[in-house]
């Protein structure tokens, strides 16, 4: 079993976090059980916000997926790779940070993949839906 490890604190990498300690401890256990691990910083990786431009929405490409400035296809992929995931994130002003907010919110075109079916349309936006 492959798990993906997302951490969304907007501490830089020489700076540990409690929600990274957190996610290495968890991470650490899922090892000892046999699983291969591997943990991401959000705010190591390029995700710019969704344009809402709708495009997903009417069977169009999501134009920041085919941005080389934009990782958020990276970020997918390894999402894909995984059969589990554990997002680890503290918490500002009782919400998530902005990182984990801005990927959570450029998941659209992904569900879109599923809706198109039912309305008839072909939505390549990325390969498949990884959270399905």
């Amino acid at each position: 079993m492959k798990i993906l490890g997302i951490c969304g604190t907007h501490k830089r990498q020489e700076q540990e976090s409690s929600s990274e300690w957190l996610l290495k401890e968890a991470l650490r256990t899922a090892e000892e059980k046999g699983a291969e691990t591997k943990s991401i910083r959000l705010i190591n990786y390029r995700i710019t916000p969704c344009l809402a431009c709708n495009k997903c929405r009417i069977g169009e490409k999501c134009p920041l997926l085919e941005d080389p400035n934009d990782d958020c296809k990276k970020i997918f992929d390894m999402i894909d790779e995984a059969d589990a995931l554990i997002f680890s994130s503290p918490t500002y002003a009782y919400q998530q940070p902005a990182v984990t907010l801005s990927l959570f919110h450029r998941v659209i075109p992904l569900h879109e993949i599923e809706r198109s079916r039912e309305w008839g349309l072909d939505i390549r936006a990325y390969k498949c839906n990884p959270f399905h």
